[in-house]
């Protein structure tokens, strides 16, 4: 039996990925973004510049963002903003805990 070429692999890997689901998205990544992860705490800053590292985060920032139902709102052009469903029990707890403030109604 002869070995598949690394041609043959890779259209093999993409076929799997395609019976998945899976698709591979590139993505340009600015500085400022990647400060942001690092300053949440999505990345560790001594490996701020690794693309799998980079990716990982990314790929788990969306899954949250999808597992919370977060959903993208309208807004002033060139911005984006998301609006999040949330129980008003969790927004007692984040008022107490002073991870939000009470608005005046």
């Amino acid at each position: 039996m002869t070995v598949p070429s690394s041609a043959a692999l890779r259209m093999r890997r993409s076929r799997d990925r395609c019976r998945q689901g899976d698709v591979i998205v590139s993505l340009e990544v600015a500085p400022k973004v990647t400060a942001d992860l690092v300053e949440l705490g999505w990345v560790p800053a001594h490996v701020c510049g690794d693309k799998d590292v980079l990716a990982h985060a990314l790929t788990e920032l969306v899954e949250r963002a999808i597992e919370a139902r977060v959903t993208p709102a309208l807004s002033s052009p060139g911005k984006v903003r998301f609006m999040l469903e949330i129980q008003h029990s969790t927004i007692e707890t984040l008022v107490a805990l002073h991870l939000a403030r009470r608005s005046a109604a």
